[in-house]
């Protein structure tokens, strides 16, 4: 299963779905085993 070119479509946090468990749940901590807990296509900043 290998594959040259990064898959880009990994699951991820956008700003406003990281901000509504903010606003709207008890969550204190998300655990994620990846690169990075942002999707792909959101800017750091």
């Amino acid at each position: 299963m290998f594959k040259e070119e990064f898959d880009t479509s990994y699951v991820g946090f956008k700003k406003d779905g990281a901000q509504w468990l903010v606003d709207n749940t008890d969550i204190k901590l998300v655990g994620v085993d990846y690169l990075s807990v942002a999707a792909y296509d959101e800017k750091a900043g």
